[in-house]
């Protein structure tokens, strides 16, 4: 007995432990049960990958998170990679990248409703918009090397050489849009904007929160009636990215509509104007006879005055 007990214990640390999924079975969302994507493409990981991803939290915060903990990312779709979105009225949505094609992508993701997971394909495209006004945020890449850690030393006796790390910040310090209020936060990579007819063009301007990175996609652009979607791009110093999508949608002309009081006013006018214009081609005649007839009573009363 005693020598199965210390086999026992010997046995213990070889015993292997399924990773826990951190997030719910269901989630009830505006009246309708769902598997949660985030349980979802988690589970997809560890399953395919054997990869076990801490808590994230929202989809939408994913990205962020992920390279905060030393992840790759960025906007290139690659397969194993996570495909990250913002909206879905803020919680955003995540799915896993099964394969990639010339300009889709085939991924693994939560149903609309009901319990379990659907396949189907997406554009790949960053900024590209999918129903619940979902929009394409980037890439994380599990299977690359993570760009965080502990830094290395050589083994030479003599010396030791510290291999310095390379900055993963690919976040923008300000973002700004001349006339137009943007509530800009370095974390929130997706707006929704609406501007006036009036404005025809914005000038975006902004910094990197690294010295650094490098940002493209500040400058003026010209906007047109309906929806415009820019896409600012931040370059780390290890080459990861993010991007920062602006959904701006530049309202139609207003034509003022009158009121049926309004529009007999001005019908009464055009046709008091077009009244007068026609008899001013009768006006002319009439006077001319008027004056005529006063000319020949005149005369005639002169010529009685005369005989008399």
């Amino acid at each position: 007995m005693k020598k199965l007990f210390i086999l026992w214990l010997l046995l213990i640390p070889m015993i292997s432990y399924a990773a826990s999924n951190p997030y719910p079975k269901t989630q009830t969302f505006n009246g309708v049960v769902s598997t949660p994507c985030t349980r979802v493409v988690w589970q997809e990981v560890y399953d395919r990958l054997k990869v076990a991803l801490p808590g994230w939290g929202n989809a939408v915060d994913w990205y962020r998170n992920a390279a905060n903990d030393g992840y790759q990312v960025g906007s290139e779709a690659k397969p194993n990679s996570i495909a990250v979105y913002s909206g879905y009225q803020g919680y955003g949505h995540v799915a896993f990248v099964v394969s990639v094609s010339d300009e889709t992508m085939y991924v693994v993701e939560n149903k609309g409703s009901g319990e379990g997971k659907t396949e189907g394909s997406r554009s790949k495209g960053i900024g590209s918009g999918e129903q619940s006004e979902l929009y394409l945020i980037g890439f994380i890449y599990i299977t690359e090397p993570k760009t965080s850690g502990s830094p290395s030393s050589s083994n030479s006796s003599s010396s030791s050489t510290t291999i310095s790390k390379q900055s993963n910040n690919s976040s923008l310090k300000s973002l700004t849009i001349e006339n137009v209020d943007l509530n800009f936060a370095k974390d929130n990579y997706f707006y929704t904007l609406n501007v006036p007819y009036e404005i025809s063009n914005i000038t975006i301007n902004g910094q990197t929160d690294s010295n650094k990175a490098k940002v493209d996609g500040l400058k003026n652009y010209e906007l047109n009636v309906g929806e415009n979607i820019i896409i600012i791009k931040v370059t780390a110093e290890d080459n990861s990215e993010s991007s920062y999508i602006l959904n701006i949608t530049r309202d139609k002309e207003v034509v003022k509509k009158q009121s049926k009081e309004e529009n007999k006013i001005e019908v009464n006018k055009k046709e008091s104007v077009k009244k007068f214009k026609w008899s001013n081609y009768y006006l002319i005649p009439i006077i001319g006879l008027i004056i005529l007839i006063s000319v020949v009573i005149i005369l005639v009363i002169k010529n009685k005055k005369r005989r008399k």
